[in-house]
């Protein structure tokens, strides 16, 4: 895993990468999603060849899932995943732009999804490294004429790229960003009262972003999840819901949707210890899908190394808000 980068080098990086992401959205306009499709093909082909730390990360999972690959077969299956996932940046532009009508969506199990979207209560998402999460909007438009303000809660830095791109979009499909720079108790607050107005809050569920994670099997060995969003939703008094959106096809995604989980406090006393059943259920929940999907897990470290992971957890907050 690359090591953090400082504020200044970050703004640098971020103009250059909203100038960037704003050239693909006017190509996009114009031109469609088809020939940047076939670009991926070459850009996969470098970023496999050059891209040593992110392979080797990416090495660590497929060794559990594809254990007694011979090396060439290893070199297929990893330049399998990162084309899959060029494809998704293409495809979070797409949506951000046009929403789910630029694509065919097939849904699982969204009976109690829909019954969420049309009542008065907020609701906690959450979402991960696998698959496409920035579909899930587009995926989960039509299910319900109610409209539920989605928030996505975040590390924002100054100059943030994707931050930047959304704002700048204007588009009805965008969602609205709460920053978890406020700090975790003032973000936390921002939270739950957006939950009790009837809110949707999205959280990456499979990256610690700060000291509060639970230890969970996934795919044979322990992993570091955050409980954050766990408390967050008991506090809020609001059911969590696994969603996520796998690739089937150029222009196809299916919407995989777990059941609601209630997560009420019996006994504040125990409340991490309650709350870490819920974590470690749904660690077996995204050990099937990605059983399911192996070509679409997307978490380019070592998540099964908890000093790999705490960096690449840290490399994803501005400089100012990582520990010393």
């Amino acid at each position: 895993m690359a090591e953090p980068v400082d504020d200044q080098t970050y703004r640098v990086r971020g103009r250059a990468t909203v100038r960037m992401w704003r050239i693909y959205l006017g190509f996009l306009r114009v031109f469609g999603r088809l020939p940047l499709y076939v670009s991926m093909l070459v850009t996969t082909a470098v970023y496999t060849l050059r891209s040593s730390d992110a392979r080797h990360g990416l090495e660590a999972y497929l060794d559990r899932v594809f254990p007694h690959d011979p090396r060439w077969l290893r070199l297929v299956r990893i330049y399998r995943t990162f084309f899959n996932y060029s494809l998704c940046i293409v495809d979070r532009f797409v949506a951000l732009d046009r929403g789910g009508k630029a694509f065919r969506i097939r849904r699982e199990n969204t009976a109690a999804l829909q019954d969420l979207l049309v009542g008065q209560g907020g609701f906690v998402v959450l979402t991960t490294h696998c698959g496409n999460p920035e579909l899930i909007g587009a995926a989960m438009h039509g299910l319900s004429a109610v409209d539920k303000r989605v928030h996505i809660v975040r590390y924002v830095s100054k100059d943030d790229p994707y931050v930047q791109v959304v704002e700048g979009l204007e588009s009805p499909h965008a969602p609205s960003i709460i920053s978890l720079n406020a700090g975790k108790d003032m973000a936390s607050l921002k939270v739950i009262r957006a939950l009790r107005d009837g809110a949707v809050a999205a959280f990456l569920a499979d990256r610690p972003v700060d000291d509060r994670i639970v230890r969970a099997p996934f795919l044979g060995d322990d992993v570091s999840l955050p409980l954050g969003p766990w408390l967050v939703a008991s506090l809020a008094r609001v059911p969590v819901v696994l969603l996520t959106c796998f690739k089937e096809g150029p222009f196809t995604y299916r919407l995989l949707v777990s059941d609601p989980v209630d997560v009420q406090i019996q006994d504040r006393r125990q409340r991490n210890e309650e709350l870490a059943v819920h974590v470690r259920a749904f660690a077996a929940r995204l050990e099937g899908w990605v059983r399911r999907y192996p070509y679409q897990f997307y978490n380019f470290y070592d998540v099964w190394d908890e000093d790999g992971a705490r960096r690449a957890a840290e490399s994803y907050r501005p400089a100012a808000e990582r520990p010393d």
